[in-house]
């Protein structure tokens, strides 16, 4: 045999990888193997490198899929979005009428979540000492939002903020979910700001006792 891949139960339970080889080394006089030469090369790291390399290559494939499904998404859900937006600005809609158009609306809200979700799945990892810029990660946030919901919003960016460490992409989507929750709680207007705080001057406060 040449080049045959074993599992080997350790004693602690573990499981091995060999790669053996065997060939005859001697024969009696009637043919009969009497001498065998054998080799067994541990392969366990280079079977789990290879499995990881594997799993890398679907991911990636995974990731390359989604980053195409959540383009052509959220090409569809523009026009959905504007166009639901510029029907609500109708005239002479029943009260049955605006309720539908509200559900498309919020309909439409959840399924850019989504895609914002395939395109973070798609977008490549940070590197651990990579930094975003504030104001560019709020904007970012905000333009994912239609007309109609821009409109409540009232937004004041402080200059000169430092970049912050972290990931621009998970910076603008958790902005993006804060602004969401927020128009969905009420009519009213929205204010969105940066600033620049001392977080040495900020008092803690006093915990809430229930009685």
């Amino acid at each position: 045999v040449h080049g045959v891949v074993m599992g080997v139960r350790r004693g602690d339970g573990r499981l091995e990888w060999l790669l053996v080889s065997a060939s005859p080394l001697e024969r009696g006089p009637g043919g009969e193997v009497e001498t065998v030469v054998t080799t067994f090369y541990d392969i366990t790291e280079r079977r789990a490198l290879e499995q990881a390399m594997a799993r890398a290559r679907h991911l990636e494939s995974l990731a390359a899929l989604s980053g195409g499904v959540a383009h052509r998404l959220n090409n569809h859900l523009t026009a959905v979005i504007g166009n639901a937006w510029l029907l609500s600005k109708g005239e002479n809609l029943t009260a049955e009428q605006l309720e539908s158009v509200a559900e498309i609306q919020a309909v439409a809200r959840e399924a850019a979540q989504l895609v914002q979700d395939l395109r973070a799945y798609s977008a490549p990892a940070g590197n651990p000492g990579s930094t975003a810029e504030v104001n560019a990660c709020v904007a970012d946030a905000l333009a994912r939002f239609g007309p109609g919901e821009r409109q409540r919003l009232s937004v004041a960016l402080a200059a000169s903020l430092p970049p912050v460490a972290g990931q621009a992409e998970g910076l603008a989507q958790a902005v993006a979910n804060l602004v969401d929750n927020a128009l969905e709680a009420g009519p009213g207007a929205v204010e969105v700001r940066t600033a620049l705080v001392d977080s040495g001057a900020l008092q803690p406060r006093r915990p809430h006792r229930w009685e």
